[in-house]
């Protein structure tokens, strides 16, 4: 795991964390109430100033889903600039430390469903990892 904190930056530092379980991946459905509504996403939030990416990949996952989940390595990252924020976006793989069902709107979705154009676009490169295109 790496120490480093977010620094000043113009995007947003988000941590995301990509919890596969089989041939499964940990995703839900965003608010109605929220940007991006109604877009599948996978769990993640903002970093503090005071913790890792990696600790807000895990505390974010935690807080969001109900599952405690161990970060592994950082799959990718990338910058994005959408019309409400530019994020930069660090998308760990994670693995859920025991059998405790997702909070809704979480749930298990088989990475063969993944469809790009349900996530953001930000995800896209991902999602194409993820279903080994």
């Amino acid at each position: 795991m790496s120490d480093d904190s977010p620094g000043p930056s113009r995007f947003q530092p988000i941590a995301v964390a990509v919890v596969c379980r089989e041939d499964c991946v940990l995703v839900g459905v965003r608010s109605t109430e929220t940007t991006l509504a109604g877009m599948w996403e996978f769990p993640g939030g903002k970093v503090r100033a005071d913790e890792t990416w990696e600790a807000a990949a895990a505390r974010e996952t935690l807080e969001e889903t109900g599952i405690p989940v161990r970060i592994r390595d950082l799959l990718h990252l990338t910058r994005w600039s959408y019309p409400h924020a530019a994020v930069e976006l660090r998308f760990f793989l994670a693995e859920p430390q025991d059998e405790t069902p997702p909070h809704p709107p979480f749930r298990w979705v088989p990475r063969r469903e993944l469809a790009a154009d349900l996530f953001p676009p930000a995800n896209r490169d991902i999602i194409g990892r993820l279903r080994g295109e």
